[in-house]
């Protein structure tokens, strides 16, 4: 059967260190034992417990001044210290938790108190272990996971950045020979006295149209940056929009010889 816990005992009576011993092994605790204040030292330094009980009364240094200097190093800090002395007098223990501990029993105590507190305590010192080990490993997932959103964020800021620069190299590439086809077709429109070849000039100008809305479209989505901020205002052409929407509905509206007549008003024009 597993251990309930790793017990300290510091008491300089030899039998109050027996009493206390023979108690906690028949309730299935490990126990170590030390007979004066400094051993608390050593044996924290090279071992772990679940409690500390500690005698108040000592030579050379008492259970005050060893809490005292236990709680100097927060490597201790979830360490309980129940403190036990013939001392049962309030001032010895509010001493007791000023310098750090967690309980105070008072001698002759009784056994079953004893082991409550015991417990108790042991109970909370593990519970709280667990606690800060949950709250490192979701700090953890945390930090590994801010750090994911991150990459992938700068993932999308380049991704629009090449959107931008893509777009805006269409646009450029479309709309500068546009306007030079946009006049040869005006020359042509003059001079054509051919029904075929004004419809085959019908046609190309309708093609022309479609680009040049493609190009304002791809000038537009250009101005759409991914890095900037949502309280940020864009404006953008409805017109041209609902231009780049229709193109594809006029065409099937031709087909059909229907016609599309937009009324709209002179602000949203403007």
């Amino acid at each position: 059967m597993s251990s309930n816990g790793r017990i300290l005992i510091i008491d300089d009576n030899t039998k109050n260190l027996e009493i206390l011993a023979n108690i906690l092994n028949a309730n299935n605790y490990d126990i170590e034992i030390g007979i004066n204040g400094y051993e608390v030292f050593n044996w924290l330094k090279n071992d772990t417990f679940d409690l500390l009980l500690l005698d108040v009364m000592m030579p050379e240094i008492d259970g005050f001044e060893v809490c005292s200097k236990i709680r100097e190093d927060h490597k201790f800090d979830l360490l309980p210290v129940i403190f036990i002395s013939a001392k049962s007098d309030s001032q010895s223990m509010v001493r007791g938790f000023e310098v750090g501990g967690q309980d105070y029993i008072s001698k002759p105590f009784d056994h079953a108190e004893l082991l409550a507190r015991v417990k108790t305590h042991i109970e909370l010192k593990k519970s709280k272990e667990n606690l800060k080990t949950l709250n490192a490993h979701l700090e953890q997932r945390i930090n590994q996971r801010t750090k994911e959103l991150n990459i992938a964020n700068q993932k999308l800021m380049n991704l629009g950045i090449t959107k931008d620069r893509f777009l805006s190299f269409i646009s450029g590439e479309v709309s500068t020979p546009l306007v030079s086809m946009s006049k040869v077709l005006d020359v042509i429109k003059h001079s054509s006295e051919s029904s075929r070849m004004a419809e085959m000039i019908t046609l190309l100008d309708q093609s022309v149209n479609k680009l040049e809305r493609v190009s304002e479209m791809a000038s537009f989505i250009t101005q759409i940056s991914t890095t900037k901020t949502s309280t940020e205002k864009n404006s953008f052409s409805l017109i041209n929009s609902i231009d780049y929407i229709l193109m594809d509905l006029n065409e099937a509206l031709d087909k059909k010889n229907l016609e599309l007549d937009m009324d709209l008003d002179d602000k949203i024009r403007g």
